[in-house]
């Protein structure tokens, strides 16, 4: 795996990391916050971008507007596992924030709708181009 092919993903899994592991008190205090189950939403959206840029530097078909079924697998076990990661180093390691089931199932989530919507939203992005 070269991290000049994968820089985009190689960069979000790092802004992930950040965000989810940022004490709680650092984040900025907003409306949005105040809507119910915003963090759900907040892990939704960064596993499905992670999704989306792995699927992007893994398919060999991404010109043609297909998927490959290897690259949609290797997008879906990184991010899972990754969720994981992530869910479990908040749970054990961090006092200032706590791992959740919900939110792994937020971040799985946002992967499996990033695989389904993927060629969609391939064509919509190539035909911009």
């Amino acid at each position: 795996m070269s991290l000049v092919k994968h820089w985009k993903s190689t960069a979000w899994t790092v802004i992930i990391l950040l965000a989810t592991t940022l004490p709680s008190s650092s984040i900025p205090k907003t409306s949005l916050l105040n809507i119910p189950h915003f963090d759900k939403i907040v892990h939704f959206v960064l596993f499905f971008v992670l999704a989306i840029l792995l699927i992007s530097e893994f398919n060999t078909l991404r010109k043609e507007g297909e998927l490959t079924r290897m690259s949609a697998v290797i997008a879906l076990a990184v991010s899972v596992v990754y969720g994981l990661i992530i869910e479990l180093l908040q749970l054990y390691f961090l006092t200032t924030r706590s791992g959740s089931l919900y939110d792994f199932a937020a971040n799985v989530m946002g992967a499996i709708v990033a695989v389904l919507l993927y060629k969609t939203i391939n064509r919509i992005s190539a035909k911009r181009l």
